[in-house]
């Protein structure tokens, strides 16, 4: 049973998260994600409905950045904001808001610039916005007009950069910014639930964007590598519309590539991960620190 009854016993897409258990996050009374009830998430819908009432449309493309945390969305934002033709926000969703679908339509149609986006995280449309279908959510954002960019990361990366931050409560540093970072311990059969959950939510955004068109960002290949990024941009702006222009990434990577440099009982975890049947994992991982494609390793 899931700590958050919204996510078990459904079907559709929703179903890859049946019987799965959020890590890390606090809930109210065992159920319900904090975030839920803030009321910053209200206030902001009902200002931009508002304005949008006061100042009506400004028409143009408009775009959402969807994946799981920890997936590099931060850095792509930040790189995208360096384009004067778009205005990216950060995490649209991120507190509960009573009109998901409509709030992001509002957003858009008070943009600063002639491209407008955001990025939705895949756990806060489960947790905080309690979607029943995020397919139809994200089906109803593409008639709307959004692009929709599909941000992935190998998921042992993902699960280890996503624990590590919730330990340490470090998620980010800038580019100018001197820091080392220790080996952080981690209890394994939490790391096997964070794993298992977030491979269920990977699973629920590829079932959701089935059939939807996509542009697909990847961490290990367009933001990984500083020299990638400019491609990255550059054929994102080519599908908005926009003029790109040179970028730089303003943010300096946190944890090392290695499993074993950022785990100090890195041994430990993996012998839970393969008792768990989640070797897949650190394969993937393995074609990605070789510059492989793990799908197409897959498929031969």
């Amino acid at each position: 049973m899931a700590t958050n009854p919204a996510i078990a016993g459904m079907t559709g897409e929703m179903s890859m998260l049946n019987g799965l258990t959020p890590i890390g996050e606090p809930y109210r009374i065992g159920r319900w994600h904090r975030d839920l009830f803030a009321r910053h998430g209200y206030v902001h819908e009902l200002g931009a409905a508002v304005k949008r009432a006061l100042k009506g449309r400004r028409d143009g493309p408009r775009f959402v950045i969807y994946g799981r945390a920890r997936s590099g969305s931060t850095l792509l934002v930040k790189l995208l904001e360096q384009i004067p033709d778009i205005h990216c926000r950060g995490e649209a969703l991120h507190f509960g808001v009573l009109g998901p679908r409509a709030h992001l339509n509002r957003l858009a149609d008070l943009r600063k610039a002639p491209v407008h986006g955001c990025k939705l995280l895949s756990y806060q449309l489960v947790e905080v916005q309690r979607m029943r279908s995020v397919g139809a959510f994200m089906q109803g954002l593409a008639e709307d007009g959004f692009v929709l960019i599909h941000l992935t990361r190998g998921t042992l990366a993902q699960a280890t950069s996503l624990s590590v931050a919730q330990q340490t409560d470090r998620y980010h540093a800038a580019r100018e910014s001197i820091s080392s970072r220790a080996p952080v311990r981690l209890d394994p059969e939490t790391f096997v639930r964070q794993t298992r959950m977030q491979l269920g939510l990977l699973e629920m955004e590829r079932a959701a964007l089935a059939g939807l068109p996509t542009l697909e960002v990847r961490y290990e290949r367009d933001l990984l590598p500083a020299e990638a990024h400019q491609g990255a941009v550059d054929r994102i702006c080519a599908r908005l519309g926009a003029r790109s222009q040179p970028v730089r990434s303003p943010l300096r990577k946190l944890l090392p590539i290695r499993f074993e440099e950022v785990v100090a009982n890195a041994d430990e975890v993996r012998e839970a991960m393969l008792r768990a049947g989640l070797d897949d994992v650190f394969d993937e991982a393995e074609a990605h620190r070789h510059g492989l494609d793990p799908a197409a390793i897959a498929a031969q």
